[in-house]
């Protein structure tokens, strides 16, 4: 499991001042808080679980479990144990656990089930998530209530160490865990910025033009047009477009987490794009798409030559949608001829493929890409399962002959059972994973 571990410096009594010392100061001891995403399900001694059966998907019987369980004393819920190749795992409130095993053992032979007792009771863990809610400081919140596991979430926005600290000085000893943002995978707080290198900020709508299209402004009257069509009611400003050029660019953002911000115009060879991320501290953002519009000014001698496509793009390198030019720009006060902005694709990228943590038994996987040169013999952690290449399932030679560019294209079926397998299919041909002891990628 990860803990989030910060050190708390030591502070002296109010109005005591420290005494000089040329020895380091003393901290407190290292604040420990779990991470939500690494709780574990609360399990049964490990001598009562086995190597099979090995569940890949939901083929377990756990509807069938649930209601035998359920005539059973201190009956809570049941739930699938990833960790434990998808036994199922059956809870109890202060119960004689080892007598319920021994019942659901004669009850399901040859089925994967173990009673566990149950750390809370619901009631328990609504109560204190009740009464921490009402001493976290602001900005934080009582979430989710993980019962089974035993749990009370605590959102805190941006995961600090400040905030670890706020946390761990507020809930004690109480089954907590932490979720938040990432600061070193979110844009910094701060209000827009007035300009960067080679652009400046004119403004933005909450309101979309006649096309989500990327517009060209190269003149005063197409600028003054574009800023009567948003319905920016401020007059327009200054814009030489002598030496730049005006770039209306349409993004999208969540309803629920409004907050954006214009971060930069980058200028990649032939693509120039505009960064636009999102500022927020919600604990989640809505799927609507909710459009605004950005116009920033951009020195005519920062874009590339023509053809160059534009878009704008999130923090999270994200694209909308994109056009082609081939005016060229850098040529002072050069306005675009009819045709020469159109709508363009983004170049498809042949890219190595993660492969997935969990696909749906029974059926094709979406194709991804490999490297053939990391090995083929053992495929990774899937379903929870490590698939090593069956014995005497050798490699055949249409692998090698459908290798592109050094990547080799697979698409995998798993196919559950008492005996599960993995199928991956490569130039029409077929090779056969089983579930093995645990190992590691030959490289990343």
């Amino acid at each position: 499991m990860l803990l989030l571990t910060v050190a708390a410096c030591a502070q002296p009594p109010a109005g005591v001042e420290p005494e000089p010392s040329t020895t380091p100061s003393t901290a407190r001891p290292a604040v420990e808080v779990l991470s939500c995403e690494d709780i574990d399900t609360p399990y049964a001694p490990e001598d009562w679980y086995a190597d099979t059966p090995i569940y890949v998907g939901n083929e377990m019987p756990i509807d069938e479990v649930r209601v035998f369980a359920q005539t059973l004393d201190g009956f809570r819920d049941v739930w699938i144990d990833r960790a434990h190749n998808g036994w199922i795992g059956v809870g109890f409130d202060d119960a004689d656990v080892e007598a319920h095993q021994a019942v659901l053992q004669s009850e399901f032979p040859g089925v994967g089930v173990v009673a566990v007792n149950m750390p809370y009771t619901a009631g328990e863990l609504e109560k204190l998530s009740r009464d921490l809610q009402s001493r976290l400081p602001d900005g934080m919140e009582t979430a989710s209530i993980y019962e089974v596991q035993g749990f009370i979430e605590i959102w805190v926005g941006r995961l600090t160490p400040e905030s670890i600290v706020a946390v761990s000085e507020v809930v004690g000893d109480a089954p907590v865990c932490i979720s938040g943002q990432d600061p070193a995978t979110m844009p910094a707080e701060g209000p827009q910025l007035e300009g960067g290198d080679g652009w400046a900020y004119l403004g933005e709508a909450d309101t979309m033009p006649d096309t989500e299209f990327p517009r060209i402004l190269a003149n005063p009257a197409d600028m003054s047009a574009m800023w009567d069509q948003l319905g920016l009611k401020e007059d327009p400003p200054v814009v030489d477009f002598e030496k730049q050029v005006v770039l209306s660019l349409v993004i999208g953002h969540s309803g629920s987490c409004p907050r954006t911000r214009l971060d930069d115009v980058i200028v990649d060879g032939s693509l120039v794009y505009v960064v636009v991320p999102t500022i927020t501290q919600e604990m989640g953002c809505t799927a609507d798409w909710v459009p605004r519009t950005y116009l920033v000014a951009v020195e005519r001698d920062r874009l590339p030559a023509p053809p160059f496509q534009l878009t704008a793009q999130d923090g999270y390198g994200r694209s909308g949608a994109r056009v082609e030019i081939a005016t060229d720009l850098r040529v002072p006060g050069s306005v675009p001829e009819e045709g020469d902005v159109v709508p363009a694709e983004a170049a498809a990228l042949r890219e190595l493929t993660p492969m997935p943590h969990m696909i749906e038994p029974g059926f094709p996987s979406p194709p991804l890409t490999i490297d053939p040169a990391c090995g083929v013999d053992f495929l990774g952690e899937i379903n929870t399962v490590h698939w090593h290449r069956a014995e005497g399932s050798g490699v055949p030679e249409e692998w090698d002959a459908a290798i592109v560019d050094g990547l080799l294209d697979l698409e995998l079926i798993m196919t559950p059972g008492p005996e599960p397998t993995l199928t991956a299919s490569a130039g029409g041909v077929d090779v056969v994973y089983l579930p093995g002891p645990e190992a590691t990628m030959a490289c990343d």
